[in-house]
């Protein structure tokens, strides 16, 4: 059996994952044996599934095996480019109902996580088949067959606190009340627990599509849900985070956690330390990121770009529905304050933000009240209306 190392989870119906239906710039008259030749190129190419950016190269019957333990899967090609010229649609149809759980790639590739079993539970037999088509012509249908193995490790129960400093990989399960979500695509949200220490749920849009079991069905993840989260502890420049999560689900709240979140009130001499701790957390070294924290008194002074260039007022709200990144610098006395202004907040916030700032009179003083963010260092992440205010 071959190995395939990566992520995983969970549901879809039984479906056709597919492209168009095959082009080429040029409409040459070709034989209905060269189109064979052709759908038959395509659907042969080992890379239309790779896993950890490699092709399978499984032979006909032969199957591959996905680890629970070690979230594996695998990428589906929904087209296939033949002799340069010839694109050829691949699709893809699971062989029973929550197999796979499918997600479309900013490539158009097709991200397949298996539904795996329960600890302790059997394998499961799942298969993909491919068949390749262009100009009306089909290839045979390839199968692809997989042994999913279900996972072997327990996650334990750990705080918010204990996580920031947890092993990478290690499975963990956290719980807290959202606080944020990025709501322009759900890629990530934000829990804090009753000390105030805060936590990053990553690819919550990839891993469970945004939503979250309430124990009778799944909805968008909102704002207050409290949540218990499973998955492999992770990191990304610097940011603590479980991502490819395997379990979210609301759960009961303890009985003393409090009515209001806490919110820390930064001042200054936070932003002037060079390895920066939290107060009170002196003796755990918490920087708090993720946490929810207010700022009074800011000043704007300019923008950047993710590349640290200085913008002006026109190219920043030029970012306004756009993919791209944007950082506002802003001052608190005479201490620089980092405002990262991240695309998936979605454009709705973009704009409100970006015009807040903009529009404020010059030497205008303005606050933030929202998480504290992580990239390659600590910011102001706002990300829900009103985070920024005068």
């Amino acid at each position: 059996m071959k190995k395939i190392k990566s992520f995983l989870l969970a549901t879809v119906a039984v479906i056709t994952l597919s492209s168009c239906g095959g082009s080429v710039a040029s409409e040459e008259e070709l034989t209905d044996e060269r189109l064979q030749q052709i759908v038959d190129s395509a659907i042969g190419n080992y890379s239309i599934m790779t896993m950890d950016s490699f092709p399978v190269t499984e032979e006909s019957g032969e199957e591959i095996s996905l680890i629970g333990d070690e979230n594996n899967f695998v990428v589906l090609s929904t087209s296939f480019l033949v002799e340069g010229k010839y694109q050829v649609a691949i699709s893809w149809t699971p062989n029973m109902r929550n197999a796979f759980k499918f997600s479309t790639l900013e490539s158009g590739h097709i991200e397949a996580k298996p539904n795996y079993p329960e600890v302790g539970m059997p394998d499961r037999a799942y298969s993909l088949t491919a068949t390749a088509k262009f100009r009306g012509v089909e290839s045979d249908p390839k199968t692809y067959l997989f042994r999913v193995v279900a996972p072997t490790k327990v996650a334990n129960k750990i705080s918010l606190l204990e996580a920031h400093t947890a092993t990478s990989g290690q499975i963990i399960w956290i719980e807290g009340q959202v606080t944020r979500i990025l709501l322009g695509d759900y890629n990530s949200a934000y829990i804090l627990d009753e000390n105030g220490v805060g936590f990053s749920l990553y690819h919550i849009d990839f891993s469970s599509e945004g939503k979250v079991d309430t124990g009778t069905d799944k909805r968008l993840i909102q704002i207050g849900d409290y949540v218990k989260v499973v998955g492999p502890k992770g990191a990304y420049n610097e940011q603590q985070q479980v991502g490819n999560i395997t379990l979210l689900e609301l759960t009961e709240k303890p009985a003393d956690f409090p009515e209001t979140l806490p919110v820390h009130e930064l001042t200054e001499d936070f932003f002037k330390m060079k390895d920066k701790v939290l107060p009170g957390f002196e003796e755990s070294g918490y920087d708090g990121q993720s946490s929810l924290v207010k700022v009074e008194g800011l000043k704007f002074d300019h923008w950047e770009d993710r590349n640290g260039e200085v913008i002006d007022n026109a190219a920043a709200l030029k970012v306004v529905g756009t993919k791209n990144h944007l950082n506002a610098v802003a001052l608190l006395g005479e201490t620089e304050v980092l405002i990262s202004f991240n695309y998936h907040m979605g454009t709705d916030c973009q704009r409100e933000f970006i015009n807040f700032l903009v529009n404020l009179k010059a030497g205008e003083t303005f606050n933030y009240k929202g998480v504290l963010g992580m990239y390659s260092g600590l910011n102001l992440q706002p990300m829900a209306s009103g985070d920024l205010y005068k």
